[in-house]
């Protein structure tokens, strides 16, 4: 009995350190999983930040590229503007000029008929400003 009580705790004692290295060998499969796992963690943590950095210089050059659009734009509508503006200006000087001329030319033909005796009383045609020139500017064909 005491023989076989001897043999059962040596048998008890191999098994249990039959069990305690397959908890160590358990214990360096679930260290390892876990290694894997918190790489596997990394890695997708590093792939979401070089996705969210990519989107974010994807956008920041689809604005870079809206501003460039935006700002072409106003200078063209300035530049129209400009434009616009010294063609009325042109404009202006040409009628100022003909107004002028056709107050003079009208003058001299009032003074010839008053001196031949053929005065009129009231003019049926005065010089009035106008917004385009009667006489057609010369353009450069250069």
């Amino acid at each position: 009995m005491i023989a076989q009580g001897i043999v059962e705790s040596e048998s008890g004692a191999s098994k249990m350190e039959a069990t305690l290295r397959a908890t160590d060998d358990d214990e360096q499969e679930l260290r390892r999983h876990r290694e894997a796992l918190r790489r596997q963690r990394a890695e997708q943590d590093e792939a979401k930040h070089r996705e969210r950095e990519q989107a974010k210089i994807r956008r920041q050059r689809e604005w870079d590229e809206r501003q460039r659009r935006i700002k072409a734009e106003i200078e063209r509508d300035e530049r129209e503007v400009l434009s616009s503006r010294e063609a009325d200006r042109v404009n202006l000087k040409l009628c100022q000029r003909e107004l002028k001329a056709a107050t003079k030319i009208q003058a001299v033909v009032r003074g010839r008929r008053s001196r031949a005796g053929k005065h009129i009383d009231c003019p049926a045609a005065r010089p009035v400003l106008h917004a385009e020139p009667f006489i057609a500017r010369a353009v450069d064909l250069e």
